[in-house]
């Protein structure tokens, strides 16, 4: 028996999406430079927002809306107060009133991003997707809007409608990496390895660093069976960068083909590369143990997927010092493994 590690792959997009929204944040600074710099009033009102006079700037607002003075830019303006002031309902209604009154799509695309900035994105995804589905049928969309499209439709499980946004933003930019990747990710979790290989090589292509530098087209190998790619990869990604995710992945491919002292190396390599100092063979007390919230989920997640091999192969090899300090470390880690050793001691009597 084997456990594989959750791939990395969404991960990765789950921390490059949560990026994006976070970084929209900062983008009515940036916007200033479109038209705001051309007005000094308005000028003025920004640099109170930078400088967190919030109160201040909002008094300017709201007598100068008093006045019908360039209402869409005094509520485009409100909704970047009301974002920095962190009243996402508030921001989220003067964005909504600039968007009715702006024709520009460039001014319309950036709206249609900060209305859904205010948005949480693991709530209100039926919302979400009604002002994207808008935006579409406005023709209010650029790359980054399909992507995230695509994104909230996967989050519902529509993934007719999720590779449908991919599939069109490949067709505006086929050489974009996050367009490439998202439709990695969206091929790999929907087993559809062959199209996903082609992704990886488009990135390849694009990116040949971090084509070198990944893991997972390695392990869509291993999950076709194609085990001698999947290793010759590893081995060529290893001379260039080492990391835990490598050492796992070697560990599965040497478990499958019985080499069990030699999965059991990589296995502790892999554990020790994300748990810095602990060491599996050490008779001491003062281990490391987890570090839950210093680490990524993700990571967290591949401690427990490692405990696990590992305590098969030490059951299975009758190796009692590193069954000894698995437990240990298991017991330590707040988490469900020790009810999954549990029922997996019926099944490692099996071997």
């Amino acid at each position: 028996m084997i456990i594989i590690n959750k791939k990395s792959l969404f991960c990765f997009l789950f921390l490059y999406f949560f990026i994006f929204l976070h970084s929209l944040y900062s983008f009515p600074i940036k916007l200033k430079n479109i038209f705001i710099k051309q007005n000094k009033t308005f000028s003025y009102i920004n640099s109170l927002i930078v400088n967190n006079k919030l109160e201040e700037a909002e008094s300017f607002l709201f007598s100068l809306l008093k006045k019908n003075y360039n209402q869409k830019l005094c509520f485009l303006m409100l909704g970047n107060l009301y974002i920095k002031n962190e009243n996402y309902y508030l921001a989220r209604e003067n964005y909504q009133k600039a968007l009715e009154k702006f024709k520009q799509k460039d001014i319309k695309i950036f709206l249609y991003k900060q209305i859904i900035n205010t948005f949480d994105s693991y709530e209100n995804l039926y919302e979400i997707i009604k002002i994207l589905n808008e935006a579409y049928i406005n023709k209010c969309f650029d790359l980054e809007l399909l992507v995230l499209t695509s994104f909230f439709y996967e989050k519902l499980s529509i993934k007719e409608k999720s590779i449908a946004f991919l599939k069109e933003a490949y067709s505006m930019e086929d050489n974009n990496f996050d367009v490439n990747l998202n439709l990695i990710d969206f091929y790999n979790k929907n087993l559809d390895y062959d199209n996903a290989i082609f992704h990886f090589n488009q990135i390849k292509q694009l990116h040949p660093k971090f084509y070198n530098k990944n893991v997972d087209l390695a392990e869509i190998y291993f999950k076709k069976n194609e085990i001698k790619k999947s290793y010759n990869l590893c081995q060529e990604i290893s001379e260039k960068v080492i990391n835990y995710k490598l050492f796992e992945l070697l560990g599965n491919i040497f478990y499958l083909e019985k080499k069990y002292d030699k999965a059991i190396e990589m296995y502790k390599k892999s554990f020790m590369l994300i748990n810095n100092n602990f060491d599996l063979n050490q008779k001491t007390k003062n281990s490391t143990g987890f570090k839950s919230k210093k680490t990524e989920f993700n990571e967290f997640n591949e401690k427990e997927n490692l405990l696990i091999n590992l305590y098969i192969l030490a059951k299975k090899t009758k190796n009692s010092l590193l069954l000894k300090n698995v437990l240990k470390e298991i017991k330590k880690g707040k988490t469900e493994v020790l009810k999954t050793i549990n029922s997996l001691d019926s099944i490692v009597k099996n071997f």
